[in-house]
């Protein structure tokens, strides 16, 4: 982890360049060695400030300034994986090593108000804004497709205990998702997020995403306050359905 800095200067900070030398070259050793081996790539960016990057001008003002410059950070970040997975086809370990890429959460953007304010940044609702991210896995030999199960991050350990036939531990609560990754269907099943209280952000709410991913079921537990979102034909969760969706008790009770 040489070459970190603290997180007032990390803030501020374009960390992926520095990331992708040293993993690239660490990947290119492993390949030498032909060792098994496991790796974990945290490219920073977006973090905090949203920096600029070259060939990204940056045209909006205002809230759209800063999603152009959120967008702007997701391309490059996006450019800096195919710099990874170039570097896998340069040394042959593309032919046999497993990639998975996926992000933590998203940002809020001021789509939502909570406690009386005006969200822009994670850690402070359950929308699907924040929550909804990606989840891609790259398999030598898998047939490129698009699933969209719902599924959650807890799900990931074991799916990679899966592919590599090493039991679970027995602790884990999410479930493999390799039928899915070979074309099968997965078994409807609710993804559950919670948000806990903080020093600096004192609220507490859980949030569930039926299986079908239909509704989000978003119980505000500092207000006791219930919403229901339609995911289909909403996906913005604009309209609370809690007074008018037929099942809503009963989604409240799940």
């Amino acid at each position: 982890n040489n070459g970190a800095l603290n997180i007032p200067e990390s803030n501020k900070d374009i960390a992926s360049p520095r990331i992708l030398a040293k993993s690239i070259k660490k990947l290119d050793q492993l390949a030498k060695d032909d060792t098994k081996f496991a790796m974990i790539v945290h490219l920073f960016e977006p973090h905090s400030t949203y920096m600029t990057h070259e060939g990204f001008p940056i045209t909006e003002r205002g809230d759209k300034a800063l999603a152009q410059k959120y967008d702007y950070e997701i391309a490059v970040e996006d450019r800096n994986i195919g710099t990874l997975l170039d570097a896998l086809d340069a040394n042959g370990l593309a032919k046999n090593t497993t990639v998975i890429v996926m992000s933590d959460h998203g940002e809020a953007f001021g789509t939502h108000t909570f406690a009386g304010t005006r969200m822009f940044f994670h850690g402070q609702t359950l929308y699907r804004e924040l929550l909804h991210v990606p989840l891609m896995f790259r398999i030598p030999g898998a047939t490129p497709r698009m699933v969209d199960d719902v599924v959650e991050l807890i799900d990931l350990a074991p799916t990679i205990t899966a592919l590599f036939g090493v039991p679970p531990a027995r602790s884990w609560r999410g479930r493999s998702l390799l039928p899915a990754l070979e074309g099968k269907p997965l078994d409807p099943k609710p993804a559950f997020a919670e948000l806990l209280p903080a020093d600096a952000w004192k609220h507490n709410a859980k949030s569930m995403i039926t299986g079908d991913g239909k509704r989000h079921v978003f119980y505000r537990i500092s207000d006791a306050a219930w919403e229901i979102y339609d995911l289909e034909s909403d996906p913005d969760e604009k309209t609370n359905l809690v007074n008018t969706d037929p099942n809503a008790k009963q989604l409240q009770q799940q």
